[in-house]
């Protein structure tokens, strides 16, 4: 679901916003991929195999929570080192507040894949990819810059972070504990 949903937003963002706007996005998750990727740690595929569950989810869901958190902040001092302009900078931050809700569901997810609800997963994916893809072009489409679009991506990213994956993740954690 992910990767048609970003070709059809790069198909679109090119269409409508042109090349220039298609190559900063593309920069903007260039330059934030890596750092969100060395952050993540590796958590989800520890958290599904701790099925002994020795380490209480809060833990790992605290680490990816810190680890993103700092990511966002490199991106932020990335962009000044590198004496990008503010917009360009805003599109940075709005690319990297996406990879942060992103990563807040995957490690959430993790939770989910451990206890075999693969549905809820799906569905949150599919709500994540969905929203964020139609609300990215649908800015591009009313002229609006790309770091607005970015901004309402990762807007969709937490409104479906928030709504869908905590409160499953919530009723799971709370249904363990009663065990």
């Amino acid at each position: 679901m992910r990767s048609v949903a970003r070709a059809v937003l790069l198909i679109l963002l090119v269409k409508w916003g042109g090349w220039e706007a298609a190559g900063l996005y593309i920069a903007a998750l260039a330059l934030t991929g890596p750092l969100f990727a060395i952050t993540d740690l590796g958590l989800r595929p520890l958290l599904i195999n701790d099925v002994a569950r020795e380490y209480p989810f809060q833990h790992y869901f605290s680490l990816r929570l810190v680890g993103s958190a700092a990511a966002w902040g490199l991106t932020a001092c990335l962009g000044m080192l590198l004496g990008y302009p503010f917009s360009r900078i805003m599109l940075l931050l709005c690319a990297a507040a996406a990879r942060f809700w992103d990563a807040g569901s995957d490690i959430l997810h993790g939770l989910l894949q451990r206890e075999e609800r693969m549905d809820r997963i799906g569905l949150g994916l599919i709500l994540r990819h969905l929203f964020g893809t139609a609300a990215f072009c649908g800015a591009v489409k009313l002229g609006g810059d790309v770091a607005w679009a970015a901004a309402l991506d990762a807007l969709a990213a937490a409104a479906v972070c928030l709504a869908w994956d905590l409160p499953n993740a919530k009723r799971l954690l709370h249904g363990l504990r009663r065990e």
